[in-house]
């Protein structure tokens, strides 16, 4: 079932038959023939062409979860020397401490992309991109403490986080994309992964070098943890104050 927004165009499913509705004046006929009634038609908006803008703001807002995807996979390879050193790892440790502290994003994302297509059938796609951002925001500050419990139970939660945006952005990137754009939309989760893996490597010309005084002393690893605070509030406040309704293919499998 594939809701496109090109020229009106509504794909609404019901049990007994499919309508495809073209253009306002066929709104009335949408609801007489797939049974929507006039509540949750007010829900389900009918629109115009989106203008390119607005598609590419909204996907812009969806894929900061994609951003935190790949800046949560690659932080921690940036900083793990100077998080050794600050933190006092045993030489014949280190090795043991930093494979722990990278597998337990793996193994959060793992139950998380299990739970998240549950989660999404279940609370639709813009509550579910909420959830994993409050969850993201909670994941930042263990992380934030100098103790290798701590950051496993940080880098646990973000795991999760990131397993459910894997499971919820791209649907909510397909469904919200007019078919015009798709072929673009549809690569701005695996570019914003990209950019976030980038980012998280170019951060890393603000850490000391081993020769620097303040190379044991230094929270710019800290900071680098904290970053995905950022893209997390901005989809939070996009989702709460600009795109406030979940997308029209979720609203009609619900109501219909």
């Amino acid at each position: 079932q594939r809701l496109a927004f090109d020229d009106f165009i509504f794909f609404f499913s019901s049990r007994r038959r499919h309508t495809r509705c073209s253009g306002v004046s066929w709104a009335r006929r949408c609801v007489q023939e797939t049974g929507i009634n006039a509540e949750y038609m007010g829900k389900i908006k009918i629109m115009s062409h989106k203008s390119t803008l607005r598609v590419l703001s909204q996907v812009l807002v969806g894929t900061m979860g994609s951003f935190i995807f790949g800046y949560g996979l690659g932080v921690f390879n940036t900083v793990q020397d100077i998080v050794a050193k600050q933190l006092d790892w045993p030489e014949d440790k280190k090795n043991f401490n930093v494979g722990l502290v990278t597998s337990t994003v793996a193994l959060g994302a793992a139950f998380g992309a299990y739970l998240g297509g549950i989660v999404v059938s279940k609370f639709g796609r813009r509550l579910t991109m909420i959830m994993a951002d409050v969850i993201t925001i909670v994941a930042v500050f263990p992380t934030l403490v100098s103790n290798l419990g701590s950051i496993l139970i940080g880098r646990i939660l973000l795991g999760f986080a990131v397993g459910i945006n894997s499971a919820v952005v791209p649907l909510y990137i397909r469904e919200v994309s007019p078919n015009a754009l798709s072929g673009t939309t549809g690569s701005c989760h695996q570019l914003l992964i990209t950019l976030g893996i980038l980012l998280s490597l170019v951060l890393g010309y603000g850490l000391p070098t081993k020769d620097d005084a303040d190379f044991g002393t230094s929270n710019w690893w800290k900071i680098m943890f904290g970053i995905p605070l950022i893209p997390a509030a901005i989809r939070i406040l996009g989702l709460l104050f600009v795109f406030t309704s979940d997308t029209p293919q979720y609203l009609s499998l619900i109501h219909i």
